[in-house]
């Protein structure tokens, strides 16, 4: 870790993984049953609106609880990231990576013999992880500084 300006992608990555699977419990068993049933009572007016909804709500929920893990993981390590910048990486991984769910579902809607969903998935699914974890983790791994503490101004005052 001695010169090194940038985090480093293969441990940006491991990082982000890390931070979302922490992220992805707590958001599971804390948070996602109350914020879904908000929703629904909020949103009776308009049911074919209520998946982009719970979607929308689930990434930014992810994304911003995700950053506060990921910065903190980047602190361990000895380098420093901004909260927003994790936020940002993370929220736009997953907001990509759930569109290509979104279009994968849609285009699989007529099928009749119910093989080209999970045909489709598994095609799709190295580049959902190129966009899910890859992507924030290259975000977040060039917008990282070295941690160390800058050296120390001299003193130009009088003595206390």
């Amino acid at each position: 870790m001695g010169g090194e300006q940038h985090l480093g992608l293969l441990r940006a990555i491991v990082i982000v993984w890390i931070g979302g699977a922490v992220t992805s419990a707590l958001v599971g068993a804390l948070l996602y049953r109350p914020l879904m049933v908000s929703i629904l009572v909020g949103s009776q007016g308009h049911p074919h609106h209520l998946p982009l909804i719970n979607a929308a709500a689930f990434l930014v929920t992810r994304g911003l609880l995700g950053a506060i893990a990921v910065t903190v993981g980047v602190q361990l390590v000895g380098f420093r990231v901004g909260y927003l910048t994790s936020a940002f990486a993370l929220t736009l991984g997953g907001a990509i990576s759930l569109a290509i769910t979104f279009a994968t579902i849609s285009a699989t809607t007529g099928d009749a013999t119910h093989i080209a969903g999970p045909a489709l998935g598994v095609a799709v699914w190295p580049l959902q992880l190129l966009l899910g974890l890859v992507l924030p983790a290259h975000l977040i791994d060039v917008n990282s500084s070295s941690g160390l503490a800058p050296p120390p101004r001299p003193y130009h005052g009088q003595p206390l």
